[in-house]
């Protein structure tokens, strides 16, 4: 499994924000909330899909159904083909098509590691 790294930034206001990815860092989430205190805002930096309009349909139906974690979940993430990533904050597409769905999580936390780092 791919390591992420954890950003923790000292906002001026006083408030902390914490940017790590939740499905290989599940763990650390409890830590965090112990050190820093009680989550105020929980923010999804992207989605990842399919190019394929019918794969991407299927995926979303799947996830949908059975959550991003999981069997089902795990199985998707292997699908063969091309992927996008979608940003959550304001729907638009980041540069690139990616050829796993590994790939595209990669560019998605780089992307948001950057943008959090350039704050």
């Amino acid at each position: 499994m791919e390591e992420h790294p954890i950003i923790i930034t000292l906002r001026s206001d006083g408030t902390t924000a914490v940017v790590f990815h939740p499905t290989h860092q599940a763990d650390v989430a409890e830590e965090l909330t112990d050190a820093l205190g009680s989550v105020s805002e929980d923010e999804r930096g992207g989605y990842v899909y399919p190019v394929r309009p019918l794969k991407r349909w299927a995926f979303k139906a799947l996830r949908k159904t059975f959550g991003s974690s999981g069997s089902v979940a795990e199985w998707t993430r292997h699908w063969r083909g091309h992927w996008i990533v979608i940003r959550a904050d304001n729907g638009v597409r980041l540069p690139g098509v990616f050829p796993s769905h590994q790939a595209a999580v990669e560019a998605e936390v780089a992307y948001i590691l950057e943008e959090c780092i350039h704050q």
